[in-house]
Order: C-alpha cells, then sequence, then structure tokens
C-alpha cells in the first residue's frame, strides 16, 4: 500500500490532521473586523479545556472573539500562511488572554487556547 517511507510519513500527518480537526468546533458568527477583514466564522480548538476548561467555555470564547471588532492587531508570529495573536481581552471587569490565529485570506478565526489572565498589566 505504501512504497516508501515518504508515503507513509504523508499518510500519518494527514490522519492526524483529520484527527485533530475533527475535534474543532467551527460556529458562525455575526460579523466582525479584525485587521480590516470581515471575520464570520470561528474556530475553537478544546486544547484550552485541558487546563482551563473549568473558567473557560466556548460561549465565553465566542463572547471574547466579538470584543476583538475593530481591532487592528500586530501577530506575534507569522508562520507561512498563519498569523498568531495573544491579545489580553478586559470582559466584564476580568482579564483574559486570547491565543488566536488569522490564515491568509480565510473568513475565520481560530481559537489556539484561551484563559482568564489574573496578571495586571
Amino acid at each position: 500500500m505504501f512504497p516508501d517511507i515518504k508515503s507513509l510519513r504523508n499518510f500519518a500527518i494527514c490522519a492526524i490532521f483529520d484527527l485533530v480537526k475533527s475535534e474543532q468546533r467551527t460556529y458562525k458568527i455575526r460579523p466582525i473586523t479584525v485587521n480590516e477583514r470581515k471575520i464570520v466564522q470561528v474556530v475553537i480548538d478544546p486544547h484550552y479545556e485541558e487546563k482551563h476548561g473549568e473558567h473557560m467555555s466556548d460561549d465565553l470564547i465566542l463572547k471574547l472573539v466579538q470584543e476583538l471588532d475593530g481591532r487592528l492587531e500586530l501577530p506575534e508570529e507569522e508562520s507561512g500562511r498563519y498569523s498568531y495573536f495573544a491579545t489580553l481581552i478586559e470582559y466584564r471587569n476580568k482579564q483574559y488572554r486570547l491565543i488566536w490565529l488569522l490564515e491568509d485570506h480565510a473568513i475565520y478565526i481560530g481559537i489556539v487556547n484561551a484563559y482568564r489572565d489574573k496578571r495586571r498589566r
């Protein structure tokens, strides 16, 4: 089935990507503009649930994403077609850190992680 190790490695990478992707949750949102780009979807990776599930939820993350509306954010890092951001957001008198990404020419924000940030600015 696999003629060489490179084909086997590519198959494994695709299988792992599909497994991880299937765990992500996608939500349609009221359109917002972030970095002068119209965003209509949020893709949330469940990674935040491991350490922050007691204090975070998809619903809260979606509210935090709405707080990005109208902002211009500088990426912390860029890799290929992805730009990664770490944004401190104040919501209901509490601070949260949203780790997110934008993909070139995409209409979604990807949430990598989210947590309550109790450090003071």
